[in-house]
């Protein structure tokens, strides 16, 4: 813009100059459309369990983006469905989907459109649904033990109940696509051991057989208790660690420490809030069956550790020392040690000259 030109035009007698253009060039404004949807998302019936899909067409400068939300029968309650984001959403298995609601939105830098919900029905190939929901997994309790918070799997879109002993202290809804479902109880549980356990119950009402229990030993204000990995697990060198751990909460920043040598000797792996789990880088080893992990708290003396060894492969596939089955035999923190204040027990020496060495001590119930 603004660029002039002229011209010369010469011969043997001489040359000749033109007068100078100027150049003026202006930017076109871009074009921007607000999205539009072009073509609605349709009701959809299948037989169960098959997928069903629905699909949908949206206009708009730039080209809008798609997400897809679902809703339960008779809800208005719409929530973001994980990696639906194509123009057209399939669902997974439908059985127990009957009467969800799916719409999509379409997003662009003008605004977004919505679609108009459309609904699942889903039917049966041989009269009404007479069978039950297989029975879940035990419950994975995790955080504060006065108020853990549970997770597992149970079927897609089942209500999940959560039972202490006999006694009904909430409800989930499983994941319509996974089946995973967490629950974090909200009344405080008494200081005692709980047994926690769950059902499913589908659509149609039919109700799975109660999971295997999970032991909960709610910990007293300043008690610390390590679940896993607890003894018989395995991890992978140079891998992540899961650890999770029972407690009050109000520990405040723990540190987490490794021993090679069923605890003569300790490192520190790293440092974290009182949260109930963690998960921390374990170095490059060769195969080492000693492993123990342990936790200590900064503020005080509370500390605790592994119950029994744990196994550090140099290769593998993954890790179950995060929350696996232990080995036959070993404690799943049902009957384990505790450590509190005033017990004698802690982090010791925690910083050196030359490097970490903690020194660790428990006594058992």
């Amino acid at each position: 813009n603004g660029t002039q030109y002229r011209v010369l035009a010469t011969n043997s007698v001489s040359t000749a100059t033109s007068t100078v253009a100027t150049l003026t060039v202006t930017t076109a404004t871009p074009v921007t459309l607000a999205p539009a949807i072009t073509t609605q998302p349709s009701n959809q019936s299948v037989t169960a369990p098959a997928t069903a899909t629905f699909t949908a067409a949206a206009s708009g400068t730039p080209t809008p983006t798609f997400q897809w939300q679902s809703a339960a029968a008779g809800g208005t309650v719409f929530t973001d469905i994980s990696g639906a984001t194509s123009a057209s959403y399939t669902t997974g298995a439908t059985t127990g989907l009957n009467g969800t609601q799916y719409r999509v939105l379409a997003t662009n830098s003008v605004s977004t459109a919505t679609s108009t919900a459309a609904t699942l029905t889903v039917t049966t190939a041989s009269g009404p649904d007479t069978t039950p929901p297989a029975t879940p997994g035990a419950p994975v309790a995790a955080g504060n033990s006065l108020t853990p918070t549970l997770s597992g799997i149970a079927e897609t879109s089942s209500t999940v109940k959560i039972y202490d002993g006999v006694t009904l202290i909430g409800t989930v809804t499983a994941n319509e696509l996974t089946g995973s479902y967490t629950f974090t109880v909200t009344t405080p549980l008494s200081v005692v051991t709980h047994q926690l356990s769950v059902t499913a119950t589908d659509a149609a009402g039919n109700f799975s057989p109660a999971s295997p229990t999970t032991t909960v030993t709610v910990q007293p204000p300043g008690t610390l208790r390590v679940l896993s990995p607890n003894g018989g697990e395995y991890a992978v060198s140079a891998s992540t660690l899961t650890v999770r751990w029972q407690s009050d909460g109000s520990l405040g920043t723990l540190v987490i420490i490794l021993s090679y040598d069923a605890g003569v000797t300790w490192t520190e792996l790293g440092r974290t809030p009182d949260t109930g789990t963690a998960s921390v880088k374990l170095p490059t080893v060769t195969v080492n069956t000693k492993a123990l992990i342990g936790l200590a708290a900064l503020s005080n003396a509370t500390a605790d550790y592994s119950d029994a060894p744990f196994i550090i492969a140099a290769t593998g596939t993954g890790n179950n020392a995060g929350g696996g089955t232990p080995a036959p035999g070993t404690d799943s923190g049902s009957s384990k040690k505790s450590c509190g204040v005033g017990s004698g027990v802690g982090l010791l020496g925690l910083l050196g000259l030359v490097g970490l060495r903690l020194s660790l001590r428990r006594r058992r119930d």
